[in-house]
């Protein structure tokens, strides 16, 4: 065998690797977004108002209470769409998972929304590290829906 080829083999089985390495971190980032998302949404579910609303403040989860059945809706629905993003990303099944990643990238979107509209409505400065925060998951779950989309 030549230097050559004994090169090609070293980049063949780098390549490998590093693919393997690629495929992991999207494997983890899936579970961790999908995660976050139940576990916010069963946060919600459990203590509802208790971490949504504060005695006579108008600021943070103001507009996002306006949703009828607030905070629990908010918290039925990402917990709903998250494990169906923990089970189809479990189960490999990528246009399933492209469809719960874009919904919580909805949602999440629509929810970060609403601590802008806090801010600059209810004047609330406190109200934009929270629309960063969401704003920031969201766009991260609307880029792994678009991967899963093209890996289809």
């Amino acid at each position: 065998m030549s230097d050559a080829d004994d090169e090609l083999i070293k980049a063949a089985a780098d390549i490998s690797s590093h693919d393997r390495a690629r495929a992991g971190f999207i494997g983890s980032m899936t579970m961790i977004l999908g995660g976050f998302a139940v576990l916010y949404g069963l946060l919600t579910l459990v203590y509802g108002d208790d971490i949504w609303r504060f005695e006579g403040y108008q600021g943070n989860y103001t507009t996002a209470l306006q949703l009828p059945g607030a905070p629990e809706t908010w918290g039925v629905g990402f917990t709903v769409v998250g494990v169906w993003a923990l089970v189809v990303g479990y189960l490999a099944r990528s246009v399933m998972l492209s469809v719960a990643m874009a919904l919580l990238a909805i949602m999440f979107g629509i929810f970060a929304s609403s601590f802008v509209i806090d801010a600059i409505r209810l004047h609330a400065p406190e109200s934009w590290p929270a629309a960063l925060t969401y704003a920031t998951l969201a766009v991260s779950m609307g880029t792994r829906a678009r991967l899963a989309w093209v890996t289809r």
